[in-house]
């Protein structure tokens, strides 16, 4: 496994880069340690092979199954999200996009878990105040980026490691600033 100078990425054993110091999980224990069915992780991946983003949307009243265009993307209609749990493939091996979560928090999704062979993603949405989740999201998400284009333009981290860290290591911040904001992450180990 190659390590770079940075003190939390590492490249893993299928190229993407490791978030050092998340809580590894046996692949075994999803459905009981994050409310995620790991038949429902299973029907994505049999259904796309982590070509294209897919989602499952389960709510009271219906389960729903999209499959995206392409290795980024998945269009969940904003009426399915009120009350819902999603769970979605990001094959690029990323945490969660702004998107995913502020639609999550604005159209009142109950939780929202993204996965790839490698990591396993949960936010539970207990927000109560989203014009103040957008406030500091906002100044969160600039004050990451501007310390993680220093160790880039420093050589410490490359241009690529910012992006497949700047959303996780936001969240992580968001999650000790705003009440409500719970957001996971781990390694899945089989």
């Amino acid at each position: 496994m190659k390590t770079f100078k940075s003190d939390y990425l590492k490249y893993s054993k299928s190229g993407y880069f490791d978030l050092n110091g998340i809580e590894t999980i046996k692949y075994e224990e999803i459905e009981k340690r994050v409310n995620v069915k790991i038949s429902d992780i299973e029907k994505i991946v049999n259904e796309t092979k982590y070509k294209t983003e897919a989602a499952i949307i389960r709510s009271k009243k219906s389960k729903s199954f999209i499959i995206g265009k392409d290795k980024n993307r998945v269009n969940i209609p904003t009426k399915l999200i009120y009350g819902s749990e999603i769970i979605h493939s990001h094959p690029n091996g990323t945490s969660f996009s702004a998107e995913d979560i502020v639609e999550t928090i604005t159209f009142g999704g109950k939780q929202i878990t993204a996965f790839n062979d490698e990591y396993l993603y949960v936010f539970k949405n207990n927000v109560k105040d989203d014009i103040k989740f957008i406030d500091t999201f906002n100044s969160v998400l600039s004050s990451t980026e501007v310390t993680l284009l220093k160790k880039v333009n420093n050589g410490t981290i490359t241009k690529s490691q910012m992006d497949f860290s700047i959303n996780h290591k936001v969240w992580l911040e968001l999650s000790k600033m705003i009440r409500g904001f719970d957001y996971e992450a781990y390694s899945i180990s089989r």
